[in-house]
Formats: C-alpha cells, sequence, structure tokens
C-alpha cells in the first residue's frame, strides 16, 4: 500500500508548523460508529458501501441518484478501482477520512467514451461532494488523473459540471511523464466548483522538465473557488488555471487561488492562457484572484502569470482584472533552475507584433525571497511585455546568492503604462531594479537598500534601451557601495523623463544622478555657462509661466555644479513659457548648474 498523508516524502519536507491555511492536521483516524451515524443523520438517503469494489460503489452513487440524491458512504478500508467512478447529480460520495477510505487504482480507467479521465469525479452533472477520501495512484504506479470535473462526453464538451465541491480528499500522485494523465484534482471547464482542503503528494522530488502532472488543475472555468489545499512534489505546477485552444469557450473567469501550501513543485501557481477556442473566442484570463498562498522551494517560478496569445490583435484584451495578493514565496538557490527563475512574473510570451493587451493587473502586499534570474530575468519580480500593471506595498529580497545567474533582482522588460511604488526592494546581488525599453511609468517612494552586494559599481536603478515619459520620485536608497541611484547601462534615447526626490539614506555615500544621459525635455539636467558668456537658456516644454486661476507656474530649481572662475557666483533664474534663463554676474570661466523642474 503506498504512503499515506502522515508519512511526508523526506526530499520536501513539510513543517506543520508552517501550514496556517488547512483545517486539518498530519494525523488521520477513522470515524467511530457513533461519529459516522452524526456525520450522516441528516441525509434522505445513505447508500452504505461495504464490498470493496468500485463497480459496488458505482450501483450505490446509480441508487442514489435515480431516487433524487444522497449520500454514499464508503467505510475504511482499500477499495480496488478497475474502473472510473462517475458521481451523479446530487450526490455526495463520502469517506471516513483521508488515509482511511482509499480508492486505490488498477488500471488506468475512462469512461465510455474511451478516454482516461480519472479515478472518480463527475460528467456533466451538478451539486456533486466528494470528501473525506484518498485516491491512490502511487501504489500500482497508475498514470492516470485523480479527481476529475470534466464534460458529459468528452475533454471539450461544453456541458460542465456545476455547483460541485472537493473537500477534505487526499491524491497519491504517480508520474509517468505522459499527458494528459497525471492531473491529481481536475476541473474543466466548471462553474461554481469549490475545491477545499486536500492533500496532493506527488512523486517528483527533483526538478523533472518532462513531468506533465499538475496538482490542481482549473481548465478553464468560472466561479471557482480553490482554498486551503498542501500540494507537494507536482513535476509541473502545484497549482495550474490555463486553457488552450482546444477548448470551447472555456476562458478563466473568476478564479479564486488562496491560502494554499505549495512546495517542492516545479512552479507554486501558474496562470496560463494561450489561443482562440475552436468557436473563435478570444480567451482571456478575468478576475483571477491569487492570494495568501505560502510557496515554497519551488524549481522553475513562485507564482508565473503568463499570456501567449500570438493570434490577438494589438488591441485586444487578453487578461483584465487580475490580482496576485499578500503570498509569500521562498526559494532555496541550491533547489531553482539557475538562470530561469522568478520568484513572481508577470509574462507575456506571445510572438510578433499582436500579442494583445493587460488590463488592470494588482501585484500588491506580496513577500518574496531568493531565486536565480538569470542575464534576462528578475529573480525576486520579473515583469516581460505587459500594459496596465501596478505594484505596490510588496517586498522583494534576494540572499546570499552568486554568480552570473542572479544578475537582476527586479526586471521590467518592454512595458508601458504601469507603476512601481511603496516597495521595499533590497539585497541584490548585482542589479536592484532593471527597467528596459519602457514607456509612460512611475516609480515612486521605494526603498532600495543593501544593493550591490557583489560590488561591482551597480546602481539601484538600470536603464537599458529607450523611454520616454517614465518618472522617478521620492525614492530612498542604501547601496553598499558608492553608487549612483541611476544608470544608463546599454544607451539609448529618453525623452520626457522625471528624476525629482530621490536621496540616500543618512550619512551613505551613493549619489543621486546629475542628468538624464540623452535626450529632450527631461524635468532635470545640466545647463553650462560658456566661458566669457553671462547667461544660458534652457527650452523645455515643461516650463509654464500660466499665473491665472491662482495657479503658481512652474517651478525651476537652479544650483551651481562646476565653476569655472574658481568660485560660487550670484546668479538669477527667469523663468517664460517654454523656458528658463540663467543669468550670473561674472563672465570668467565655463560654469555649470543643475536645474530640476517641478510644479505647475
Amino acid at each position: 500500500m503506498a504512503s499515506r498523508v502522515n508519512s511526508w516524502p523526506t526530499a520536501a519536507p513539510l513543517d506543520g508548523t508552517e501550514i496556517v491555511a488547512c483545517e486539518h492536521s498530519n494525523t488521520y483516524k477513522a470515524f467511530t460508529a457513533s461519529e459516522l451515524a452524526t456525520y450522516t443523520q441528516a441525509a434522505s438517503s445513505v447508500q452504505l458501501v461495504t464490498t470493496l469494489t468500485s463497480a459496488a460503489i458505482q450501483t450505490a452513487i446509480d441508487t442514489a441518484a435515480a431516487a433524487g440524491g444522497g449520500i454514499v458512504q464508503l467505510v475504511e478500508g482499500d477499495y480496488v478501482v478497475s474502473d472510473f467512478i462517475e458521481v451523479k447529480d446530487n450526490v455526495t460520495l463520502r469517506g471516513v477520512g483521508k488515509g482511511a477510505t482509499v480508492l486505490e487504482a488498477a488500471s488506468v480507467v475512462g469512461n465510455a467514451g474511451g478516454f482516461a479521465i480519472g479515478v472518480v469525479g463527475a460528467l456533466g452533472q451538478e451539486n456533486v461532494v466528494i470528501e473525506d477520501l484518498t485516491v491512490d495512484l502511487v501504489t500500482n504506479t497508475i498514470g492516470t488523473n485523480g479527481i476529475a470535473l470534466l464534460g458529459a462526453t468528452s475533454y471539450t464538451d461544453t456541458n460542465n459540471c456545476t455547483n460541485c465541491t472537493i473537500q477534505r480528499c487526499e491524491v497519491l500522485l504517480y508520474d509517468d511523464e505522459v499527458g494528459p494523465s497525471g492531473y491529481a484534482i481536475w476541473n474543466r471547464g466548471a462553474t461554481g466548483t469549490r475545491i477545499l482542503n486536500n492533500v496532493v503528494i506527488g512523486t517528483d522530488t527533483a526538478l523533472d522538465l518532462d513531468s506533465q502532472c499538475e496538482g490542481i488543475e482549473i481548465f478553464g472555468g468560472y466561479e471557482v473557488l480553490v482554498e486551503g489545499n498542501r500540494v507537494v512534489n507536482v513535476g509541473n505546477a502545484g497549482i495550474f488555471v490555463t486553457t488552450t485552444a482546444s477548448s470551447d469557450d472555456a476562458p478563466n473567469e473568476r478564479i479564486t487561488v488562496t491560502g494554499n501550501h505549495i512546495q517542492g513543485c516545479a512552479y507554486g501557481v501558474k496562470n496560463f492562457t494561450t489561443g482562440t477556442d475552436t468557436l473563435g473566442n478570444l480567451i482571456i484570463s478575468e478576475g483571477v484572484t491569487i492570494t495568501n498562498n505560502f510557496v515554497k522551494d519551488c524549481f522553475q517560478g513562485g507564482i508565473h502569470i503568463e499570456q501567449s496569445i500570438s493570434g490577438a490583435a494589438a488591441s485586444d484584451i487578453t487578461a483584465k482584472m487580475i490580482t496576485v495578493a499578500n503570498n509569500t514565496i521562498e526559494v532555496d538557490n541550491s533547489l531553482s533552475l539557475a538562470g530561469n527563475y522568478s520568484g513572481l512574473a508577470l509574462f507575456n510570451s506571445a510572438t510578433g507584433t499582436g500579442h494583445g493587451v493587460w488590463q488592470d493587473v494588482v501585484v500588491t502586499g506580496n513577500k518574496v525571497r531568493g531565486g536565480k534570474g538569470g542575464s534576462a530575468r528578475g529573480s525576486a519580480f520579473y515583469v516581460y511585455r505587459c500594459e496596465n500593471f501596478m505594484a505596490k506595498d510588496n517586498v522583494f529580497s534576494g540572499d546570499s546568492q552568486t554568480g552570473s545567474d542572479s544578475t537582476h533582482l527586479v526586471y521590467v522588460n518592454l512595458c508601458t503604462d504601469f507603476q512601481l511604488s511603496d516597495n521595499i526592494i533590497y539585497e541584490a546581488y548585482r542589479n536592484t531594479l532593471t527597467i528596459q525599453a519602457s514607456d509612460r511609468y512611475v516609480v515612486a517612494g521605494n526603498l532600495f537598500y543593501d544593493t550591490d552586494i557583489k560590488a561591482d559599481g551597480k546602481s539601484c536603478v538600470n536603464l537599458i534601451g529607450d523611454h520616454s515619459y517614465g518618472a522617478f520620485v521620492n525614492n530612498l536608497f542604501n547601496p553598499r557601495s558608492n553608487t549612483d541611484f541611476m544608470e544608463n547601462d546599454a544607451g539609448g534615447t529618453f525623452s520626457a523623463m522625471t528624476l525629482f526626490g530621490n536621496r540616500p539614506l543618512k550619512n551613505q555615500s551613493g549619489r543621486v544622478n546629475e542628468a538624464w544621459p540623452s535626450g529632450s525635455d527631461h524635468n532635470t539636467g545640466l545647463a553650462t555657462i560658456a566661458d566669457t558668456a553671462s547667461s544660458v537658456t534652457v527650452s523645455s516644454d515643461l516650463i509654464r509661466e500660466d499665473h491665472t486661476n491662482g495657479g503658481e507656474g512652474t517651478h525651476v530649481i537652479v544650483t551651481q555644479a562646476t565653476q569655472g572662475s574658481g568660485s560660487i557666483e550670484p546668479f538669477t533664474v527667469a523663468v517664460s513659457d517654454g523656458q528658463f534663463v540663467i543669468t550670473r554676474n561674472g563672465t570668467t570661466g565655463a560654469n555649470t548648474y543643475r536645474y530640476c523642474i517641478v510644479g505647475n
């Protein structure tokens, strides 16, 4: 008999003190006769199954369904499952506890249509409950699904399940590396599903790039709740929210993944959507909420939100109202896949220009630590080709990671219309925040500290490529070495950028940059009065002298940075529409002035 839930795999142990989101403990026992009587006394119809076969279970389910519904009560023992157990409308299939009532798969099972669907579940049914039992795929090394809620006749049947619950179950998942089997709990396009307080234990105790196993998979669905589950040692994603072009009208809408504990999987929680369905509908993720989960020691990613819809038009919305909040993600760097790990990622992998648009994506209150981001990823937070997102009040940190596979702690690439604000970003081995080729963004109120651990002169903010309408306002920074707040690492053109109010912490030696390296219409810069000249004029579209309706116009702050004459000279600043003029008293030597344009 396979190991039950009270004997956890040693390669990725779970410390029971860390589990706060689940209702159950690590020890289970069968109900006593009196407890069982109390548990079932409210049932209008109870079918007790004492013959330990799947055929006996199915007969009891059919009898209960013919009577309009009821409870099918299993006893303690190992039931041999040789065919799919189909739970029908208004029927509850109930065991006496995980590890006590066991459905042991004897073979890969399927329905009359011939496709492998799992050990137990429902096919286009409603008001089904499956609870308090173990599904064992390990004892006989059966590579199939565990508990499945599917369409009535096939994978793509749109006659899906409604209002079903899977709770307090355990699935011992065997990985035979052959898809599509290997999903411990599978929701295919169902509406109103509740997957609560279950335990999934896989057999992958190390990174397995060939695995197709998922712990809990939401393969399209509406108003689905995944809460309080434990998933450990699953070869691919612990919790996978996805749909593909093989589905008919089955996007992910109003999916909530909360309070789960995932450990030792390739990914902790992954939301992946691609393509249009067979009816020509654009598949999107809308209203997906991932909150209060604990993800530990996953090999490729903690929480990974990915869209890959190459057929979408540039204006199509492909991800909408996505919330990732209050999760904790930790990784042991000796376990993570070098150069390919991101604790938290927003990622658009579609090729070509028609990849659609993200809308209203919020990342807030998360704690992410560790990981190896490589030369083109952020180890703690990585965003690639996304729009309209906000990352606020998060804590992103590295650890004692070393080597070239730890290039960026936070990396934002090819993004527009985003905000990074009020985050704590610290323990960066090399680059702390890298932004590449992005437009219309705000980086404000963040705290950067203990940065540039490698001491190779990396600034807190590293800009690569072309940028426009970016603003860096009121950030605090505390590097280990004497580095600037910002650097332009690989060249590029800058337009209408804002830099204001950024400063090092007390007694720190880091500097705020004097000017943008190139471009025009920035709010900061340097102006030089040439030798023998008395003034210099700076033109900018940011400057307005408008004092109407109580306005104060534009303020320009000017300080003398260098002095060709060898001394500080008095000077005046005059502001008019579109320009300001710096005039000095003397005319000897070339003097340079640092300016900052603020307000309107």
